[in-house]
């Protein structure tokens, strides 16, 4: 997120395309964040199963 600031102050983004870039950065971290969740999710199934 701070590149796309730097740039943007620069005067190299508009603001068209920072907005642009800051979505992508966003989508990018929900899915790294829906893959962390995947995971703790087959952990904690696979540790419920060892229990029971």
């Amino acid at each position: 997120m701070q590149m796309w600031l730097g740039q943007f102050d620069r005067g190299e983004l508009d603001q068209e395309a920072a907005a642009a870039t800051t979505v992508a950065e966003y989508d990018a971290h929900i899915a790294a964040l829906e893959r962390k969740v995947g995971q703790l999710t087959m952990e904690l199934d696979l540790l419920k199963k060892r229990r029971g």
